[in-house]
């Protein structure tokens, strides 16, 4: 075959990208009819992106009167996006290819800060293990997609809240440091992205995904896209605040959410009161130090009958239903979706969130509410990620009007 120097697309090339990204393997007639383009010029437009070895037939499925038709995906070969989530205290790293499969995988203890503490040195070192490991060459990596806690602002590629280098924005220090086009996001929008596109939410116009983890989190999915808000900080619904003499929190308020119901509240609140006296299983194996006690050994503890950790959990669900009311009174979606390591409380929690839900909203409103756990799990995040790249890089008409890959001899 000819050596490529360079493959450009079309934005028409780009719709049917981005559409095979989202939904898979697809018939050229049904591709056609949910792109609106016309019949011959998505035959045109398949059997060029074939050529460029980016798509490629799947399988045949048979029609309605017996023939055959070819269904086509893109070529899982032809790229490859980084996926970045970086959480407070764990940073999850993925290599993902254009059929949305994992091929490398790494999770690392980490602490991100305002400023560089090593966190993008261990990043850096990670990545190039993966890369090292999998051997795909360096032109077939397309992006990076990068979640974050936090404010941030993916149109300036600033983070606010974390690694914000000096004022120097940390999408400029990752595509400096990789040499890779980058884009970042919110954690809980990638979460949300990943839900509306592959998950739970795909089948509603408005849906509530809450990352209940380390922190409190909300993305919202409306009339059928995720709402960022004006800068990019729509959902920090952890920073509601809902006790007015609570304890101090990271943001530098007092008795927001995530300091009553988050995983590392309720952590807090156990050894409060395991060190005032009051019993659990959780003394018998942790009694010699309490600082071991996380919420997933609650959660255990909870699974294996405590009444002590099933009334932890149960305050978590009932504070943050009573919140989530707000919400709902404004926004009228049929569905929350709950993720993060906390969403695994299972019952213990989405039960008390929605009796709390029920007595704090209007019975037309929560009555018939929705509630139930990502099916997506931790690949969520890399999920969201992979899809904002494919969008705001790959299928830009606007940040990269004329996206190239670049590419070397193919066999």
């Amino acid at each position: 075959m000819a050596t490529i120097e360079h493959i450009k697309f079309s934005m028409r090339h780009r719709k049917v990208i981005k559409y095979l990204f989202y939904n898979g393997a697809t018939t050229l007639r049904d591709l056609s009819y949910l792109l609106e383009i016309t019949y011959p010029t998505t035959s045109k437009l398949i059997e060029e992106l074939q050529q460029e070895e980016f798509v490629q037939i799947h399988s045949e499925s048979r029609s309605s009167g017996g023939r055959r038709a070819a269904q086509y995906q893109l070529n899982s070969d032809a790229g490859y996006i980084m996926c970045v989530d970086a959480g407070r205290l764990n940073t999850k790293l993925a290599i993902m290819n254009l059929n949305r499969e994992i091929i490398s995988r790494r999770h690392f203890r980490s602490r991100v800060f305002n400023h560089d503490d090593g966190f993008l040195q261990l990043v850096i070192d990670n990545v190039e293990d993966m890369k090292t490991e999998i051997g795909i060459p360096e032109h077939k990596y397309l992006g990076m997609g990068v979640g974050i806690p936090g404010f941030v602002n993916t149109d300036l590629g600033k983070s606010y809240s974390f690694l914000n280098y000096y004022d120097k924005p940390i999408r400029e220090v990752l595509e400096e440091a990789f040499g890779l086009p980058v884009v970042i996001s919110n954690d809980v929008n990638l979460m949300a992205h990943a839900e509306h596109h592959f998950g739970s939410a795909k089948d509603h116009r408005d849906a509530l995904i809450i990352n209940l983890g380390w922190g409190i989190g909300l993305g919202l999915v409306l009339n059928n896209s995720v709402y960022m808000g004006a800068d990019g900080f729509a959902g920090e619904f952890g920073h509601i605040q809902v006790k007015h003499d609570g304890d101090h929190c990271h943001c530098g308020k007092y008795g927001c959410l995530e300091t009553v119901a988050s995983g590392e509240a309720i952590a807090k609140e156990a050894i409060r009161r395991l060190e005032a006296g009051e019993q659990s299983l959780l003394n018998s194996e942790y009694g010699d130090d309490r600082k071991q006690i996380t919420a997933r050994k609650i959660v255990r503890a909870a699974q294996r009958g405590d009444e002590f950790s099933i009334n932890l959990l149960h305050e978590s669900g009932e504070a943050i239903g009573k919140t989530l009311a707000m919400v709902l009174q404004i926004l009228n979606p049929k569905i929350i979706i709950l993720g993060g390591k906390h969403s695994q409380s299972g019952k213990f929690l989405t039960n008390s969130i929605k009796q709390s839900l029920l007595r704090h909203t209007n019975p037309m409103i929560g009555s018939d509410i929705i509630i139930q756990n990502s099916i997506l799990g931790e690949e969520s995040n890399f999920l969201g990620a992979a899809g904002l790249v494919v969008e705001k890089i790959i299928c830009s008409n606007v940040s990269n009007k004329s996206f190239v890959l670049n590419s070397s001899t193919r066999t």
